[in-house]
């Protein structure tokens, strides 16, 4: 696929083109299986996970993450105390860890044990991360309301890596199902899982690189239109807009980089691959 293709796909499967399908029951699901028109295929991607063909529940569905994340970020930004600040933080972050475990590759399981050291590890960074930049822009004289609105998004980017390598760490430690072009299962290969891996990090932070200047847009806007001067409330609202138009358009243009069918050639990985007749593996990237 190209990548115009590949960004038409997610569209349909993470952005604006999706939410449609956020509040469909599982009767519809079922309907949608046994049909083959576009509108179902288009369903079932937004819908269902792709390796266990099960229906992923609704607040961690890909087509949720903008108006999820649109409500994650008015929390962090009506924040006004270190305690409040970190709750949002934790919340944030629980989120991050249910809807990267509800879209991993499913080829392994995740223990209990896992999840926690990844959720816990996550919270600390983006809560530190959070406070030291605030203590630093205090220091530095950064008090603007341009670097109030950066340090949530920062922290937050923090530690996304902590926690899909955290997370995801068997798809590396123990390999990940990869399959041939028939769909047939070969074996597990750490190679494809840490590319696997990586790649989702890469989209992750990504995605929330609009989040560096959107601060500084919010500035200029704010001085220049008088309704929002002085009106704290229509600011937070302008902003909430801006941040969902962004994340509704970045999102599925940063997953879009790479497959979630992702291939890699045999002579890349193990041994083990190479010489059994396939030249191209196929494995689920995740989201």
């Amino acid at each position: 696929m190209t990548y115009g293709e590949r960004f038409q796909a997610m569209w349909f499967q993470c952005g604006p083109g999706s939410w449609r399908y956020l509040f469909v029951s599982q009767n519809e699901v079922d309907t949608a299986r046994k049909s083959n028109t576009l509108e179902s295929r288009e369903l079932l991607a937004a819908t269902v996970h792709p390796d266990t063909g099960l229906t992923i529940p609704l607040p961690f569905r890909m087509c949720a993450h903008v108006p999820v994340n649109s409500v994650l970020l008015l929390g962090m930004l009506s924040a006004r105390s270190p305690l409040a600040t970190g709750a949002w933080q934790s919340v944030n972050q629980l989120f991050n860890a249910a809807q990267f475990y509800a879209n991993r590759n499913a080829s392994n399981e995740v223990s209990n044990a896992r999840l926690g050291a990844s959720l816990m590890g996550s919270i600390i960074s983006a809560v530190v991360v959070s406070s030291g930049l605030q203590v630093m822009a205090g220091r530095w004289g950064l008090t603007g309301r341009g670097a109030a609105l950066a340090i949530p998004f920062l922290g937050a980017a923090a530690a996304k890596p902590l926690q899909i390598g955290l997370l995801r760490g068997d798809e590396y430690m123990n390999g990940v199902d990869v399959y041939d072009e028939n769909g047939v299962a070969r074996g597990k290969s750490k190679i494809a899982g840490m590319q696997g891996v990586l790649t989702t990090i890469v989209t992750r932070v990504l995605y929330l690189a609009p989040m560096l200047w959107m601060p500084w847009v919010q500035n200029l806007v704010v001085q220049r239109v008088a309704l929002l001067k002085n009106n704290r409330a229509a600011q937070t609202s302008f902003y909430l807009f801006h941040a969902a138009f962004n994340s509704a358009l970045v999102t599925p243009a940063c997953i879009a980089l790479f497959e979630q069918r992702a291939q890699i050639p045999a002579k890349y990985l193990e041994k083990e691959f190479q010489g059994q007749g396939v030249e191209i593996y196929f494995y689920n990237k995740g989201l």
